[in-house]
């Protein structure tokens, strides 16, 4: 026989079922609902349970165990789950000091035939609602500078109130009630602004926020620490200031390339050469206590260029500014223009004027500029490219007919290989290269009646040139050389300036306002010179005493006339020309000599300089700073007497 098996079995009745909660013991917050559902269950079992409660925050008593109702002996049993209504717990109103309503649970599962399920006990403090933190972020506001304060919170219905600082100090926790007491209400249809005071000013705005809602306990203070600096990267200026036409005004264009890429832009908008969309702007004024709303073509406070749909039009690096149409050069290397397009100045192939930027070059370009109606551009392979107005050959194709599509530009046979080329520069009517030999090139109007504007190229001739000619000194007459160790250039109305690596300062063009520092006399015919000549002092003759040895920068811009100007290695502003009559200078008109502008030895530190027809002026200071000197046709939005006689401070946040 086999080995004897002995088995030994207990076998228990089988329990109810396994209870199984849908909320965990321990803390929660707002009105909750306890779901109880069972494992391992015989499908007629039934649940009960106890359930004892405190609204203070002390602890409630022991709940009895539960027990399953039996008429047969009068025994009531405890509470019957529902399973579609669930073990409310509910903490209906906030308590003082954030106390919990405290809930003991218990429950057990019975099913006839067999053993209850076992006791399953549960501890809740379930305090009242608390709305959800504030969110806080931040977006570009519709004002040059600004920046809005967004605020949300995911709790719906709720009410948010803040408080900010701009002084360092933290600010008080949000509270509700009536002014003054209570914290400003949030408007998302308003939202709060804020800014810097002063250009090149780090500025920390320090901002809580909290939420409220009936019910509910109020949100944390959220805090939150917004720094916020404003730097102009550029300033570029251009239109026809100071010219009347039946009686109406024109002003200059100006733009702020800012350091978050944006760019901003005031004054003439005929064309809508500001890039806004627009060309009329509403303007209050008021005359004899009555206020009206008057439109013109123009803009008196700053707006943002903005793209066709309305969004930020952005990664500026470079803008430059004609006539009455602008170009930007983008970070990626794609150009973008606006404005009038009468000639095709544009290149974008027509001659319909633009309210917003269209891109024109994809990529690839490194140097714009802009003149009266031409536009200039030079790509990484050194090539120059032009579209717009041809009339005097500006477009350098060996052609006078209007482009609305970017031409190459060419070299006049005989002068050597193609150079390179890495800069560009407009005049009203001309166009000025530098090649990466140091060697300068031009095209375009090359004289203007009377004569004291022929040879603006200063190529060595007074034609006009449609095609690239290399610009001269005096020295070349004789031979096929040509100026070299050119470090920068500068097209600027009826002149060509040119400055060199050694810190000198040649020009050619019209010297109407003794511009080239070459002295007259009243009545004196004004001598230009087609040739680079040196600037500096010169004598009642003519004759150079002393050149300029120690410019640093030129000027940009390429509209207006009768002055030059350049900055110095000390930071210091010098011009020599009708300085008196056109730029902030207490010397006498047609000086003819290259000497500091007045006042400006409050100067020791110019970064940049920016010139326009209508006698406007705008330098930037290495501290951020921008100053404007006006003449005769004073930006709108800036307040000057005619003439000023010193450079006046312009803060574009203000």
């Amino acid at each position: 026989p086999g080995d004897i098996i002995k088995l030994t079995f207990r076998v228990y009745p089988q329990k109810a079922g396994t209870l199984v909660p849908d909320l965990d013991a321990g803390n929660h917050r707002g009105n909750k609902t306890l779901k109880l559902t069972l494992k391992d269950a015989d499908p007629a079992a039934a649940i009960v349970y106890t359930i004892t409660r405190t609204t203070d925050g002390t602890e409630p008593a022991e709940p009895a165990d539960p027990i399953a109702p039996n008429p047969a002996e009068g025994i009531a049993g405890s509470t019957e789950y529902d399973s579609a209504a669930g073990i409310p717990l509910n903490a209906p109103a906030p308590l003082a000091g954030d106390l919990p309503n405290i809930f003991i649970v218990k429950a057990r599962a019975f099913a006839a035939g067999k053993v209850p399920g076992d006791i399953l006990r549960l501890r809740y403090e379930i305090r009242a609602p608390k709305v959800d933190p504030v969110v806080i972020e931040n977006e570009p506001g519709d004002t040059f500078g600004s920046t809005l304060l967004k605020l949300s919170s995911p709790t719906p219905g709720a009410e948010i109130r803040y408080t900010f600082t701009d002084d360092g100090t933290e600010p008080a926790d949000p509270v509700q009630g009536a002014a003054p007491g209570g914290s400003p209400i949030y408007d998302s249809t308003a939202p709060p602004s804020i800014k810097p005071d002063a250009l090149n000013q780090l500025k920390t705005f320090k901002i809580k926020a909290r939420a409220f809602k009936p019910g509910f306990l109020p949100s944390d203070a959220a805090p939150e620490n917004i720094q916020l600096n404003v730097t102009v990267s550029q300033i570029a200026i251009g239109g026809h200031g100071g010219i009347y036409e039946h009686g109406s005004r024109y002003y200059n264009s100006v733009f702020l390339v800012v350091n978050d890429g944006t760019l901003w832009g005031i004054g003439d908008n005929q064309y809508g050469q500001l890039g806004n969309g627009e060309t009329i702007t509403e303007i209050k004024q008021t005359s004899g206590g009555t206020t009206s709303v008057i439109k013109k073509p123009l803009s008196t406070v700053l707006s943002r260029v903005k793209n066709t749909d309305g969004s930020i039009f952005n990664d500026v690096k470079l803008a430059a500014v004609g006539g009455d149409f602008t170009a930007v050069l983008k970070s990626d290397g794609s150009v973008w223009t606006f404005g009038r397009n009468e000639y095709g100045q544009l290149g974008d192939g027509t001659t319909t004027d633009r309210l917003n930027p269209v891109k024109v070059r994809d990529s690839g370009i490194t140097s714009i500029a802009a003149g009266a109606d031409h536009l200039v551009v030079v790509d990484t392979a050194g090539r120059a490219y032009a579209a717009g107005r041809n009339t005097f050959g500006q477009l350098g194709n060996n052609s006078t007919t209007n482009s609305a599509n970017f031409v190459q530009m060419r070299q006049t046979f005989g002068f050597g290989a193609a150079r390179k080329f890495v800069k560009a520069s407009a005049g009203w009517y001309h166009t000025l290269l530098l090649d990466d030999r140091g060697g300068a090139w031009a095209a375009g109007k090359n004289s203007t009646p009377p004569e004291s504007a022929a040879g603006i190229l200063g190529v060595g001739t007074t034609n006009d040139e449609k095609q690239l000619r290399p610009v001269k000194g005096p020295e070349h007459v004789i031979g096929i050389g040509s100026l070299g160790n050119v470090k920068d250039i500068w097209g600027f109305g009826m002149n060509s300036v040119f400055l060199m690596k050694n810190g000198e300062i040649r020009a050619s063009g019209s010297n109407a306002g003794s511009q080239l520092a070459r002295t007259r006399s009243v009545g004196q015919a004004a001598v230009s010179s087609a040739f680079a000549i040196r600037l500096g002092q010169g004598d009642s003759e003519g004759n150079l005493t002393a050149a300029i040895t120690n410019a640093d920068k030129l000027p940009t811009g390429a509209h207006g006339d009768n002055f030059i100007a350049y900055i110095d290695k000390n930071g210091r502003l010098n011009g020599a020309g009708i300085g008196g009559d056109v730029f902030p200078s207490p010397a006498a008109a047609n000086s003819g000599l290259t000497i500091p502008f007045s006042k400006t030895d409050q100067f020791s530190n110019a970064v940049s300089f920016s010139m326009a027809e209508g006698a406007f002026s705008i330098l930037q200071t290495a501290d951020g700073k921008i100053w404007v000197g006006a003449g005769s046709a004073p930006l709108p939005g800036i307040r000057f007497a005619f003439r000023t006689s010193r450079f006046q401070e312009y803060n574009p946040l203000k």
